[in-house]
C-alpha cells in the first residue's frame, strides 16, 4: 500500500469521525454539552508501537493523565488513536489487538481490533486501524484519577506483527484524551 494510500485513508477517518463526533456524541451523552465542570485535553505527539510479543498490557508510551474530581459527578473520557497494524508477510491465522482506556479503582472500555490472514501475504501488509474509545464512568466521588490508556496482543502471532500509533508524514497528533467531569 503506498504512502498517500494510507494518507488518505487516515484523511478520510477523521473527515468521517469529525462531524460525526461533532453531532451524535451530544445525542448519545446529552452532559457533553452542558454541565461540564472541569475538563482537559492532551494530544500526544510521539511515536508509539507494541510488537506481537508483548501479550500483557502495557501503558501506550506515556498516554496517561492525572484528574482531580470535585464529586458528585462523572467523567466522560473521549480516546483517540490513529494506528496501523503491520503485518509479517508469514503470518497465518488471526491477529488481535486490545487497547483499554483505564480509570484507575473505577474501570475501563476496551476494543479489540482484529485481522484474519487465511494464507500468507509473502510480503509486509499495513493496515490502517483507528480507535476510538468513549468511556462515561459512573457517579464518582471527589479525588484524584488515574486515567490512562494500555494495549496488549492477544497472542504472539508467526513473524513479526506490530501496531504503531502514527500520523505519517511528520508523526504528529498520534493520539488524543478529552476528559471531562460532569455534574450529575
Amino acid at each position: 500500500m503506498a504512502a498517500k494510500d494510507i494518507i488518505a485513508s487516515v484523511v478520510i477517518a477523521i473527515l468521517i469521525l469529525a462531524p460525526t463526533t461533532y453531532f451524535v456524541l451530544p445525542i448519545l451523552y446529552p452532559n457533553m454539552k452542558t454541565g461540564v465542570i472541569n475538563s482537559v485535553y492532551e494530544e500526544f505527539d510521539d511515536l508509539a508501537y507494541i510488537a506481537d510479543s508483548v501479550t500483557t498490557y502495557e501503558l501506550v508510551n506515556q498516554t496517561q493523565l492525572v484528574f482531580a474530581t470535585k464529586g458528585g459527578s462523572s467523567l466522560n473520557i473521549l480516546f483517540v488513536m490513529q494506528t496501523a497494524i503491520v503485518i509479517d508477510g508469514t503470518m497465518l491465522g488471526a491477529l488481535q489487538i486490545d487497547v483499554a482506556l483505564v480509570v484507575q479503582g473505577e474501570g475501563n472500555r476496551t476494543l479489540r481490533v482484529a485481522y484474519y490472514a487465511g494464507v500468507p501475504s509473502g510480503i509486509y501488509t499495513e493496515i490502517p486501524a483507528d480507535v476510538t474509545i468513549n468511556y462515561q464512568t459512573s457517579a464518582l466521588v471527589a479525588g484524584t484519577y488515574t486515567i490512562g490508556v494500555y494495549w496488549k496482543f492477544n497472542v504472539d502471532a508467526v513473524g513479526t506483527n506490530y501496531m504503531i500509533a502514527y500520523n505519517p508524514p511528520n508523526y504528529e497528533f498520534t493520539r488524543s484524551l478529552l476528559i471531562q467531569e460532569i455534574k450529575n
